[in-house]
């Protein structure tokens, strides 16, 4: 998981904080949104969230940003999910979510002015549907993610999900 940084373009032209969450098997976006800003608290209600759709992954992989480090986190994480921290600066350690940012940003946010924060999720949410459902990634075969996970369900899910 990781941060982008953007705005929203309107009265007081807000900054905004998006959180990218991506599944590194599958290469899935499990989650994608935009907020004024993301404590720990709020990241964790948001790894709640993800924790009831998918179950509990068994570690997640971030930098060394205040939210993923913070005595909040740890607790979420518990016994049952390890915090794989990259090493400062290298951010090529988390190579699959770095890539996930930037096309973020090339496919989504560098295409619109959005105005409201309402908007900029809404793009968000359809921007992660078809990178899920419609485009093919070549590190997976050019399968799109969803198809991926549909042909790999039984090894898969027994992997990651145990």
């Amino acid at each position: 998981m990781d941060f982008v940084s953007d705005c929203v373009v309107g009265l007081g032209a807000e900054s905004v904080r998006i959180i990218n969450i991506v599944d590194e098997c599958s290469r899935k976006v499990l989650w994608t949104e935009a907020h004024k800003s993301i404590s720990a608290s709020k990241l964790t209600e948001i790894l709640d969230k993800v924790a009831a759709w998918r179950g509990r992954p068994e570690y997640i992989r971030c930098d060394n940003g205040p939210e993923f480090i913070s005595t909040k986190l740890q607790q979420w994480a518990g016994d049952q999910t390890e915090i794989k921290y990259i090493q400062p600066g290298k951010p090529n350690q988390n190579g699959i979510i770095e890539r996930l940012n930037k096309t973020l940003r090339v496919e989504c946010t560098d295409q619109h002015w959005f105005t409201t924060m309402e908007e900029l999720n809404e793009a968000l949410d359809q921007w992660s549907v078809a990178y899920n459902t419609l485009r093919p990634h070549q590190s997976i075969g050019y399968k799109t993610p969803d198809r991926f996970e549909i042909l790999n369900q039984k090894t898969y899910f027994t992997l990651v999900a145990a």
